[in-house]
C-alpha cells in the first residue's frame, strides 16, 4: 500500500437509483468501486413508508469509490444536478492509504543476505 491525498467516496442511495447510478460511475471511468445494500435508520420519519416505519429500517444501497478531493467532487457536482432530492446521502473521508496489497520487503531480510 502507499500514502496517498485520496479521499474515500460512500454514497447511500435509494435502490431504485441502482442502475442509473451505477451507470454514472461507469461512463465516468470511475476506477472502481464498491456496492453493497444496508439498511438506513434515521429518527426521521417522514419519508418512510409504513413498511419501513414498522420495520425501523429503510433499504438502501451503499456505493464506495476513492479517487482525488478534485475529482470526487465533480462526481458528487454530477449526481446532484442529475439526481437533486432524489435521497442521496453521502460522505467523504481521507484515506491514509490505498492500492493493490503488496508483499512487504522487510530491512531485516536484506541484511540477513549482505
Amino acid at each position: 500500500m502507499k500514502n496517498c491525498e485520496q479521499v474515500l467516496l460512500t454514497l447511500v442511495i435509494p435502490p431504485a437509483l441502482r442502475h442509473q447510478i451505477i451507470d454514472v460511475l461507469l461512463q465516468l471511468e470511475q476506477q472502481g468501486f464498491l456496492s453493497m445494500p444496508v439498511a438506513g435508520h434515521s429518527s426521521d420519519h417522514q419519508h418512510l413508508s409504513l413498511t419501513e416505519q414498522i420495520a425501523g429500517r429503510q433499504q438502501r444501497l451503499m456505493l464506495q469509490t476513492h479517487g482525488t478531493a478534485a475529482q470526487l467532487q465533480q462526481l458528487l457536482a454530477i449526481l446532484a444536478e442529475q439526481f437533486a432530492d432524489a435521497g442521496i446521502h453521502h460522505w467523504m473521508s481521507p484515506l491514509l492509504q490505498a492500492g493493490p496489497l503488496q508483499p512487504a520487503h522487510s530491512t531485516a531480510q536484506s541484511d540477513e543476505t549482505s
